[in-house]
């Protein structure tokens, strides 16, 4: 079975792609779109084992969760601790080149990136935030509201700061202004 080492430098626009062999020969250099059908349809046509590397960064999420599938292995890694990313010529071909063999020797530090879980979790925590500061705002205000003297049809009671008991059928009529309500809240 063939072992493949596939290192991507990764980019907003495009992503360099090298591949090694086991002997750590260049098999396979291209510069594809940055896009998931487009990285799957690269990687649907390598047969054997597939290791895959690229640096952590902004497109690092989104391109981890279409490539794991798809190979054997997947290495995030962080680009403060590939020294040898950081000497000699920098340049996206060499940079993918450099992690590809990085990969092979297995020399480099993965960050860790987990499953699906994760997001989830994020979104509900930030979903319950949310609740949370949203039920905070409306008892405040309901608070104020009812420091202020407002009743409960939205209108301040003259007389003792608090809203006069009314019936539902009399504030029903009191709106259409055909009567019916407290005489204190028309004036």
């Amino acid at each position: 079975m063939k072992t493949y080492y596939v290192g991507m430098d990764v980019h907003s626009a495009t992503i360099r792609i090298v591949v090694l062999n086991g002997a750590g020969k260049v098999v396979m250099e291209l510069v594809i779109e940055t896009g998931a059908e487009r990285v799957r349809g690269f990687l649907k046509q390598l047969r054997g084992k597939v290791y895959v590397t690229f640096e952590e960064g902004t497109q690092a999420n989104w391109l981890h969760e279409v490539v794991r599938s798809l190979v054997t292995e997947v290495v995030v890694c962080d680009p403060r601790h590939n020294k040898l990313l950081q000497s000699g010529n920098k340049n996206d071909r060499v940079d993918a080149q450099k992690l590809a063999e990085l990969l092979r020797l297995g020399a480099l530090q993965a960050v860790y990136h987990g499953d699906n879980g994760v997001g989830t979790l994020k979104e509900l925590v930030r979903t319950y935030d949310c609740l949370v500061s949203d039920t905070a705002n409306s008892l405040s205000l309901a608070h104020e509201c009812a420091e202020a003297g407002f009743g409960e049809r939205g209108a301040a009671d003259r007389g003792s700061g608090h809203a006069a008991p009314v019936s539902q059928q009399a504030a029903v009529l009191d709106l259409r202004g055909t009567g019916g309500g407290n005489a204190e809240h028309r004036r």
